[in-house]
Order: C-alpha cells, then structure tokens, then sequence
C-alpha cells in the first residue's frame, strides 16, 4: 500500500457463508495500536469476500513502515472467528497532499 493512494482489500470468507455472517470489524494497526476500523457496513460484499476501500486521507494516516490487518466476524450463532494477523507494507509517498 503507497501513502497517499487510494487501496482496496479483498477478505475471502472461503468456508464461511456470507449470510451467516452479521457483523465484521476489519482493523489496521502500526506499532501495536489500531489507525483505522471498518465495520460491515463499510464492506461491500463480493461473492464469498468483504471488500474494502480505504481513502487518499485514510492512507496518509499510515507511517511509511509495515502495517498490520486483521478481520474478526461474527455468525447469526454468536461465534466470532478472527483471522491471523496479516502485514502489509506501506510505502512513502513524496507529496502529502490528497488530489
């Protein structure tokens, strides 16, 4: 992900059932603490996976260092399932001016 640019996240379900599904919570965190939280209702659906977009302004909110991205959902039974911790890394940007 470059700072500064628009970026989309796709997060597939794979044996989950979308339907099942009634919230989600999507973190992005750097150096131990969260920088932006998405919920479902920020996600559209594409077959079995949440998309996400995070925004110019999103994006400069990131330091030019890894990143960290989890997901957590919750099912119509009351179970919540997290994802392991994945990490993304974050590159510069020479102007932080959004366009």
């Amino acid at each position: 992900m470059k700072r500064g640019a628009t970026q989309t996240f796709v997060f597939d379900l794979y044996d989950q059932n979308i339907e099942d599904i009634v919230a989600c919570e999507i973190t992005f965190s750097q150096n131990g603490y969260p920088v932006i939280k998405k919920t479902k209702n920020d996600c559209k659906v594409y077959k079995n996976s949440f998309v996400v977009d995070l925004s110019q302004e999103e994006t400069f909110l990131f330091d030019d260092e890894k990143a960290d991205v989890q997901i957590r959902i919750k099912k119509k039974s009351g179970a919540v399932l997290s994802s392991d911790i994945g990490t993304i890394n974050v590159g510069e940007s020479l102007s932080n001016e959004v366009i």
